[in-house]
C-alpha cells in the first residue's frame, strides 16, 4: 500500500508543479519532473503489483504444504 501511495503522490506533485509554475525556469523544471515523476510512479506501481503477486505465490505455497503435512 506504501508504493500505492507513493506513486499517487508522485502524480499530485507532478501535477502541482505543473500548474502552479509561473516563470519560464520553473516551467522548465516541472516539465522536467513531470517526465520523471510519473515514471518513478510506474516503478512503483509495478514493484506494489510484484509483491502482491509474491504474497499470493508464497502464502498458496504454505497452504499447499501445510495440506501435505497433514494428509
Amino acid at each position: 500500500m506504501a508504493t500505492a501511495a507513493t506513486a499517487t503522490m508522485l502524480v499530485v506533485d507532478a501535477w502541482f508543479d505543473l500548474t502552479s509554475s509561473v516563470r519560464h525556469l520553473d516551467r522548465v523544471e516541472a516539465i522536467a519532473a513531470s517526465v520523471v515523476e510519473p515514471a518513478l510512479a510506474a516503478i512503483c506501481l509495478w514493484i506494489a503489483q510484484h509483491a502482491d503477486l509474491m504474497l499470493r505465490i508464497t502464502i498458496g505455497d504454505l497452504v499447499r504444504r501445510a495440506r501435505r503435512g497433514r494428509a
